[in-house]
């Protein structure tokens, strides 16, 4: 009896001990989501690079890209824009200059003072594994800048833009 009472308390007690967690199935690994803050950044530059609210001659400017404020993409991100009709250029490579024959400051290229547009994605937020917003900034000159929330989906083709907030312009 004794033997049987110590089988059945052993059985309970295992039957009773928690199992590990197993990750939820939709949960992204840390590389899935460094991969989806890089796809969702890509496909808001883009969205700037073809509608920003800068002047019209400003769209023939360089762009010059960052992420989270003043880091620069690095060479695989930025081969993404191999396609783009601005030549885009990663954030290292702009700098605040003197708009010529002013005192007003623009963005310009570091190396050849060439004015240029400077565009920054930051502030990425993976709501859900379909559903993400973040802020983006676009800076041209000292009355030319501006900020947005743009709200993103991922559908089966990736990550697309389904909104887009003007927060402030100058």
């Amino acid at each position: 009896m004794r033997t049987f009472a110590l089988v059945l308390s052993l059985s309970l007690l295992t039957a009773c001990a928690s199992q590990p967690d197993a990750p939820a199935p939709d949960t992204p690994t840390a590389a899935e989501a460094r991969d989806d803050r890089l796809d969702i950044a890509e496909q808001i530059f883009r969205s700037l690079l073809g509608k920003n609210e800068a002047t019209d001659l400003a769209n023939d400017k360089p762009a010059v890209l960052c992420l989270d404020g003043k880091h620069s993409p690095n060479d695989a991100f930025m081969a993404r824009f191999k396609d783009v009709a601005p030549r885009v250029h990663r954030c290292a490579d702009g700098k605040t200059g003197m708009l010529k024959g002013t005192r007003m400051p623009e963005f310009q290229l570091r190396k050849t003072n060439e004015p240029a547009l400077q565009f920054v994605v930051s502030d990425i937020d993976i709501k859900s594994p379909t559903h993400a917003t973040a802020r983006a900034e676009y800076y041209e000159a000292a009355l030319s800048a501006g900020g947005w929330t743009f709200e993103l989906d991922k559908t089966a083709a990736g990550w697309v833009v389904t909104s887009r907030k003007m927060d402030w312009i100058s």
